[in-house]
């Protein structure tokens, strides 16, 4: 069984992503209501700095803490990564871990997942650097932010070679909703988006496949100290990256317990004027699909203002099991684990406002089935 398969499992519920509404009238629906019961000590908008960047959790018994990027580059490719370090206490000992997947390299996808030990997580706190392999030096995520950030990996898994060196620029300030934390009745949540829009540049590939590439960027950081997927089933995030001034980022996770409402938030920016709303209802409606996948079909959600917001599909979203690297035992001892099969979903879609304006973007999201 795949180690680091083994950790997502455990870790998965800070795999944020945004769920799509799907046109289709094909399936029977099933809506669910969440009311507001999650809260910050603090509704302010708060922009962060440079050190808001560095682990929380490390001293924790148990862990679960990821910093997540999203990239979507001029010719046509698109690149996920996800540093982690998690601690499961008596079961296994604590580790950090990457993940990645890139989509449109000459019209392939590729994924690669490593797991690192612990011992070798180096921040280095002169380069505002996290590198999970100390050892070489070849995995690692840093820079001052907002004025500098770069993303690297030089790393090979059964003989195929990842390549990733990206540098940001433009990079807008980071936020978080008051403190950062939610709670709910099982613990608390903390979040935080970094890097709401960046432009980047550098090369992407594996083995001789390195493609120059250009494009926008985006970073939010979660961390949390219980088990993951005892308390949350879903999570869902949609960004609309335009330019510096103009983005929306929304950012939230569905608890277990079918009357705890969202943790999480949407932050705007119109003309560089920036916002944020908590995410006080969401109305999931669901079908069943292949292996009767719990698919969130179309998807609602008010704000603290009591606006209201929805998401719309562009295309079929690419679903990938996070088992699918295991063998059929394996993931049946995962399944057990994590409460059901993990799927992830990304693809396009368009924000649609109450006024009728539509933005495109992407959205990615998680649902455990």
């Amino acid at each position: 069984m795949n180690r680091f398969t083994f950790l997502l499992i455990l870790s998965v519920s800070l795999i944020y992503n945004l769920a799509f509404e799907y046109t289709s009238a094909m399936g029977s629906h099933i809506s669910a209501t969440y009311q507001n019961n999650a809260h910050s000590k603090d509704r302010d908008l708060i922009r962060l700095n440079s050190d808001d960047i560095w682990p929380k959790t490390l001293n924790g018994t148990h862990y679960n803490e990821l910093w997540n990027y999203q990239f979507y580059f001029d010719n046509g490719m698109s690149l996920y990564v996800i540093f982690s370090v998690t601690n499961f206490g008596k079961l296994k000992s604590a580790v950090s871990g990457v993940r990645v997947s890139i989509y449109g390299l000459d019209g392939q996808e590729y994924h690669l997942s490593r797991e690192y030990p612990i011992q070798d997580l180096l921040l280095d706190k002169t380069k505002h650097a996290i590198s999970l392999n100390s050892e070489s030096f070849n995995v690692w995520f840093g820079g001052k932010l907002p004025q500098t950030h770069q993303v690297f990996i030089n790393t090979s898994k059964n003989d195929v070679r990842f390549t990733i060196d990206l540098s940001f620029r433009d990079v807008v300030p980071g936020y978080r909703l008051g403190d950062g934390i939610f709670k709910t009745e099982e613990g608390s949540l903390g979040m935080a988006t970094h890097i709401p829009f960046a432009r980047v540049v550098g090369k992407v590939g594996i083995d001789n496949q390195v493609k120059e590439v250009r494009g926008v960027g985006y970073m939010d950081h979660s961390w949390q100290f219980q088990t993951a997927t005892k308390v949350f089933r879903s999570g869902y995030r949609f960004v609309h990256l335009d330019d510096t001034q103009n983005w929306d980022v929304i950012h939230f996770v569905e608890p277990q317990k079918a009357n705890q409402s969202p943790l999480g938030y949407r932050l705007t920016s119109k003309r560089g004027r920036v916002n944020v709303f908590s995410i006080v209802r969401a109305d999931l409606n669901t079908r069943d699909g292949r292996k009767n996948q719990r698919l969130p079909q179309s998807f609602t959600a008010q704000q603290a203002n009591k606006v209201n917001f929805r998401l719309q599909s562009r295309g079929n979203p690419d679903i990938r099991s996070v088992f699918s690297d295991v063998g059929w035992v394996g993931r049946q001892v995962l399944r057990a684990v994590a409460g059901g099969e993990i799927f992830d979903y990304r693809g396009q879609g368009n924000l649609i406002d109450p006024d009728g304006t539509t933005k495109a973007g992407y959205y990615s999201f998680f649902v455990i089935d």
